[in-house]
């Protein structure tokens, strides 16, 4: 019967007749590395700052924004809570996390803007 054990030392008894000089793990320490290098600043390093842009957002969430949740749902913030937002939508009132809130359209404006705006834009 061929199997592992009787593979490795058939391969351990031709190293010990001459067989090919061992070779060095440099190379493969150095393509290892560098497939490592490649997986982060093209997958973990994007993801990581998409996640900050989003937590960041939904931090900064206030009543009267128009927003659009995971699930395609558009309406807008009545009520804020640690972890909750009641929004407004279709004269329905919905309640979701606010993990679900995926891009805010509108944000509500602040007394800062419509001071701002001139009488010609009104």
């Amino acid at each position: 019967m061929f199997g592992f054990p009787s593979l490795i030392t058939k391969v351990l008894a031709a190293e010990g007749e001459g067989g090919a000089a061992p070779s060095s793990i440099w190379p493969t320490i150095i393509m290892l590395g560098a497939l490592l290098l490649i997986f982060y600043f093209l997958i973990l390093r994007p993801q990581r700052k998409r996640d900050k842009e989003a937590k960041n957002m939904r931090g900064s969430l206030s009543i009267g924004d128009e927003i659009v949740t995971i699930g395609g749902i558009c309406g807008r913030i009545t009520k804020l809570k640690d972890e909750t937002i009641t929004i407004q939508s279709a004269g329905s009132t919905l309640i979701f996390l606010k993990n679900s809130v995926a891009s805010v359209t509108k944000p509500a404006k602040t007394k800062d803007d419509e001071e701002e705006e001139t009488p010609e834009q009104k």
